[in-house]
């Protein structure tokens, strides 16, 4: 009991993005980090964090495990499909709530990330809030099923599906902070990620 109370004053206190890459371990009870832990605990924050957490593991050091960006692609399309069809509570399968990676490689790689979050943390701040009306909410989401379709289908390439979930961070850092400004680089990003997405997909297609 004292251990959930210790997660929950964390995630609660957490509004940057190194404080919440920090949340994702804390009060851990054993050497695997599962998905349904991080969901459970980042639920009552809304779709945000969940948005952030899987664009996370895809662009940070983890994004190397083989198949995990397709993985977290197939996570973000459950969370972004909810969000296009205006739910209030994130829900994920239960399958999908006992994948786990370790403790150790996650806490590695949030160090090795926290100059990277550290500078966006400077950076983020309440604007453009006419951006996080729920109307662009579900727009975002539904440009993020796109994205996570891409990430999937080229999951086994370590590093690229990145790329892709640039634009996922973005709109997720946009809807923490209420930072319209992020959630504009979000719909560019897209741009950009789809155009990239389109050269891949055609070229392998040609060859």
């Amino acid at each position: 009991m004292a251990a959930k109370k210790k997660i929950s004053k964390c995630v609660k206190n957490a509004d940057n993005l190194t404080e919440i890459t920090e949340c994702l371990t804390a009060g851990a009870q054993s050497e695997k980090i599962t998905l349904g832990h991080i969901v459970e605990q980042f639920k009552y924050r809304g779709f945000g964090p969940l948005m952030l957490v899987p664009a996370l593991f895809v662009i940070l050091p983890t994004g190397a495990i083989p198949m995990l960006p397709a993985f977290c692609g197939l996570v973000l399309g459950f969370v972004c499909l909810q969000i296009v069809f205006g739910r209030e509570h994130p829900w994920i399968p239960k399958r999908l709530e006992e994948f786990s990676i370790s403790r150790g490689k996650l806490e590695n790689a949030i160090q090795q990330a926290k100059p990277f979050t550290q500078k966006i943390d400077r950076v983020l701040h309440e604007r453009l809030t006419v951006l996080t009306h729920p109307l662009s909410k579900r727009l975002a989401a539904a440009c993020c099923c796109l994205l996570c379709i891409g990430m999937i289908l080229i999951g086994f390439i370590p590093m690229l599906p990145a790329a892709l979930a640039l634009p996922v961070l973005f709109f997720g850092l946009g809807y923490i902070a209420r930072d319209g400004l992020m959630i504009g680089l979000g719909f560019l990003t897209v741009l950009g990620s789809a155009t990239a997405l389109y050269l891949i997909l055609g070229s392998t297609a040609s060859a």
